[in-house]
Protein backbone atom coordinates (compact mmCIF):
# COMPACT_ATOMS: atom_id res chain seq x y z
CA UNK A 1 0.00 0.00 0.00
CA UNK A 2 0.71 3.56 -0.43
CA UNK A 3 1.00 5.69 2.68
CA UNK A 4 0.35 8.73 0.84
CA UNK A 5 -2.90 7.36 -1.49
CA UNK A 6 -6.17 7.55 -1.21
CA UNK A 7 -8.36 4.44 -1.46
CA UNK A 8 -11.35 3.97 -2.74
CA UNK A 9 -13.43 0.20 -2.34
CA UNK A 10 -16.88 -0.74 -3.99
CA UNK A 11 -19.14 -3.34 -3.06
CA UNK A 12 -22.35 -4.96 -2.25
CA UNK A 13 -22.33 -6.69 1.00
CA UNK A 14 -22.63 -5.28 4.02
CA UNK A 15 -22.06 -8.61 5.93
CA UNK A 16 -18.94 -8.90 4.56
CA UNK A 17 -17.28 -6.21 2.21
CA UNK A 18 -16.25 -3.23 4.08
CA UNK A 19 -15.02 -4.51 7.37
CA UNK A 20 -11.41 -4.08 6.39
CA UNK A 21 -11.47 -1.09 4.32
CA UNK A 22 -13.05 0.47 6.36
CA UNK A 23 -10.48 -0.45 9.14
CA UNK A 24 -7.94 0.98 6.72
CA UNK A 25 -9.43 4.07 6.31
CA UNK A 26 -10.72 3.54 2.59
CA UNK A 27 -13.27 5.56 0.98
CA UNK A 28 -16.22 2.96 1.03
CA UNK A 29 -19.01 3.29 -1.37
CA UNK A 30 -22.08 0.51 -1.09
CA UNK A 31 -24.07 -0.06 -4.47
CA UNK A 32 -27.56 -0.38 -3.43
CA UNK A 33 -29.91 -3.59 -4.30
CA UNK A 34 -32.08 -3.09 -6.66
CA UNK A 35 -33.23 -6.53 -6.94
CA UNK A 36 -30.28 -7.48 -8.83
CA UNK A 37 -27.86 -8.08 -6.41
CA UNK A 38 -26.80 -12.14 -5.69
CA UNK A 39 -26.56 -11.56 -1.51
CA UNK A 40 -29.55 -9.35 -0.09
CA UNK A 41 -29.25 -6.14 1.76
CA UNK A 42 -30.29 -6.08 5.20
CA UNK A 43 -28.58 -3.06 6.45
CA UNK A 44 -30.71 -3.22 9.48
CA UNK A 45 -29.01 -5.66 11.21
CA UNK A 46 -25.42 -4.43 9.64
CA UNK A 47 -22.37 -3.83 12.32
CA UNK A 48 -22.03 -0.08 12.10
CA UNK A 49 -18.37 -1.44 11.05
CA UNK A 50 -19.47 -3.40 8.32
CA UNK A 51 -21.51 -0.56 6.79
CA UNK A 52 -19.84 1.26 4.03
CA UNK A 53 -19.21 5.44 4.71
CA UNK A 54 -21.60 5.81 1.59
CA UNK A 55 -24.27 4.38 -0.73
CA UNK A 56 -24.82 4.40 -4.23
CA UNK A 57 -28.09 4.02 -6.39
CA UNK A 58 -26.00 2.59 -9.25
CA UNK A 59 -22.86 2.44 -10.28
CA UNK A 60 -23.66 5.17 -12.93
CA UNK A 61 -23.17 7.15 -9.28
CA UNK A 62 -19.59 6.55 -8.96
CA UNK A 63 -19.18 9.30 -11.95
CA UNK A 64 -19.85 12.26 -9.77
CA UNK A 65 -17.44 10.44 -6.95
CA UNK A 66 -14.43 9.73 -9.19
CA UNK A 67 -12.60 13.41 -9.69
CA UNK A 68 -10.06 12.62 -12.30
Amino acid sequence: MYPDKSYLYIGDNPNKDFETPNYRGWHTYGIADRGFNVHSQNINICRPENAPKYWLNSCEDLISVIKL
